[in-house]
């Protein structure tokens, strides 16, 4: 996955690849295009998917008290303003935040009881089988599974929060 620039909130800092995101201390001066996050520090892949299925691996790192969340969204999605990461609002992701995992479920996230923290997370994302299923890429391990239905119909593009 290579990230989109145009995407990313003006706090984040892509390497120039486009293959690795951390957040920096202060804003950047970049143009307010409707493309761009402008109150959550997320980004997108420009990467666009509507059928098949796809992979990629996340290198998440060994923090624990690091923040982030990762999975795929509509590609329409809002980016102004407060949005909620959540599949009725068109994003399907797993959040990390003190040591702790999450699925971003609706109404309520689910907790979910990790054996393994994980250094790599693997996303795969299969239109056929109609899910997002999260894996832990060290071990194989099962992390999550998400039912495509809330993005039914939509253009996907892999999305990030840090």
């Amino acid at each position: 996955v290579t990230l989109d620039e145009d995407t990313a909130h003006p706090q984040l800092i892509l390497s120039a690849a486009g293959r690795k995101v951390r957040r920096g201390d202060t804003h950047q001066a970049l143009p307010d295009n409707p493309e761009r996050y402008d109150t959550y520090h997320c980004v997108l892949g420009q990467e666009t998917f509507a059928a098949g299925r796809y992979f990629w691996e996340v290198d998440v790192g060994t923090e624990e008290g690091g923040v982030w969340a990762m999975g795929v969204a509509k590609a329409s999605m809002k980016r102004k303003g407060w949005i909620n990461p959540a599949p009725q609002d068109g994003i399907l992701a797993l959040f990390h935040c003190g040591g702790k995992f999450w699925a971003l479920t609706s109404p309520d996230h689910t907790a979910l009881g990790l054996t393994q923290r994980p250094r790599w997370v693997r996303v795969y994302l299969d239109f056929e089988g109609q899910q997002v299923a999260f894996f832990n890429a060290d071990n194989q391990d099962l992390l999550f599974t998400f039912p495509l239905a809330p993005l039914s119909g939509e253009k996907i593009r892999p999305w990030f929060r840090v």
